[in-house]
């Protein structure tokens, strides 16, 4: 009896032995048939013993679907012990049932990964290979199964991580986003508080000087004593009225109309306006590059920004200062350059002469805000503004903008 589990075998047809003739011969044709059927069963013996110890299911069935051979790993992937244990939706599933109209149709070679649940309501996954072969006569299914069950569930647990990780990356995105948003407003909160700050401190010293003075004034019944009081007070309050445009100005954050100008046209008129108020002495160099600069621009904004900067250069050089102005021209940016033989800057400040109310002049009425209105209407004009240094030996302001697209050859 064949045991349990292992192929079995087809029916042998046991061949008629040969009596020898009269002379006690047997013939060659006789010999030859004889040795073939030993070598046929040596080699069926080895077929199958390599069958039964294969890692890999091998079954052959009808194609109505009854398996007549199964080795030992089939059934072992199906955790049944015979094939007659091979449950119906199984051998459908093995056997393509639904796809065989008729007994004599054929399945053309096909693989495919098949879900099945084994006897103990495991899930089982197989990796299937089928296809339709001609055995003594007769049309029968063959097939190859290949436990992958392990396979898919770490596809199943890489899938879940993958999803655990996107899920965790878009939590701690959002938190972050949040986080930044909370960072922002609390930025904006201490930028808030330090402006008020600012404000607070630079009008309330005229503010006092103006209340002192009134009550001075009413105390004493001087004609002389009023004038000079009321002077002062005019004084006073006009320097309250330039802290308020300072900071409404560098607080303003509409856009203002931008157009194509020569920024060389425009930095010629802004010398021509600074010549006209500052009083200290002024020794200005001009360099401007022979071409057209074309630069999309607020000219008024830019001009305020040569002027605030030559203005800033006065004002720390009451005895007189050297200005020198030079255009430059690089790649598709128009440059700015401002030399000043100024005092120059401390290193450790340095950082900070863009900072609103920032000023190293306060004693002198210096408000801190030119510098600040420079920063901002270039940022708003898509450049760069840059500040070198050193004590002793003037200052360097570098302004970088953007020429046209449209209109920054070189002949317009």
């Amino acid at each position: 009896m064949q045991p349990p589990g292992e192929l079995e075998s087809q029916p042998k047809t046991v061949p008629q032995i040969d009596l020898p003739g009269d002379d006690g011969s047997i013939s060659k044709e006789t010999l030859i048939e004889r040795e073939a059927l030993r070598r046929a069963e040596v080699l069926e013996s080895r077929l199958r013993n390599l069958l039964n110890n294969l890692n890999v299911g091998v079954f052959r069935a009808t194609l109505s679907g009854r398996i007549i051979e199964a080795n030992p790993a089939l059934l072992r992937i199906l955790s049944v012990h015979k094939i007659e244990e091979i449950a119906t939706e199984q051998i459908g599933a093995l056997c393509n049932l639904g796809s065989i109209d008729r007994p004599n149709s054929t399945i053309e070679s096909a693989q495919s990964d098949i879900r099945l649940v084994d006897t103990s309501g495991k899930e089982v996954w197989i990796s299937l290979t089928r296809m339709t072969v001609q055995y003594y006569g007769e049309t029968f299914i063959k097939g190859l199964v290949e436990d992958i069950t392990l396979r898919k569930q770490n596809e199943k647990a890489l899938r879940e991580l993958n999803e655990t990780l996107e899920n965790r990356v878009k939590e701690r995105t959002e938190a972050l986003h949040i986080s930044q948003q909370h960072l922002l407003r609390a930025e904006r909160l201490a930028s808030l508080g330090t402006l008020a700050a600012g404000i607070a401190h630079e009008i309330n010293n005229p503010l006092n000087s103006i209340l002192v003075l009134c009550d001075c004034a009413l105390r004493k019944n001087n004609l002389e004593f009023s004038q000079k009081t009321f002077t002062t007070i005019g004084q006073e309050t006009r320097r309250c009225s330039k802290i308020i445009r300072g900071v409404l100005q560098f607080a303003k954050n509409e856009q203002t109309t931008k157009t194509p100008h020569d920024l060389n046209d425009v930095i010629a008129h802004a010398i021509d306006l600074t010549n006209t108020y500052i009083v200290t002495p002024l020794n200005l160099k001009v360099d401007l590059l022979s071409e057209k600069l074309m630069v999309e621009m607020n000219p008024t904004e830019i001009e305020q920004v040569v002027v605030n900067i030559i203005k800033n250069a006065a004002e720390a050089c009451p005895n007189g200062v050297e200005v020198e102005i030079r255009t430059e021209r690089f790649e598709e940016r128009a440059i700015i350059l401002i030399r000043d033989s100024g005092p120059g800057i401390r290193q450790e400040i340095i950082g900070k002469v863009c900072d609103p109310f920032f000023s190293t002049r306060s004693e002198q009425g210096g408000t801190g805000l030119g510098l600040s209105v420079v920063h901002g209407i270039v940022s708003t004009h898509q450049g760069k503004l840059e500040v070198k240094s050193e004590t002793g030996n003037g200052s360097l302001f570098r302004i970088d903008l953007p020429l046209c697209k449209l209109t920054n050859d070189k002949s317009t």
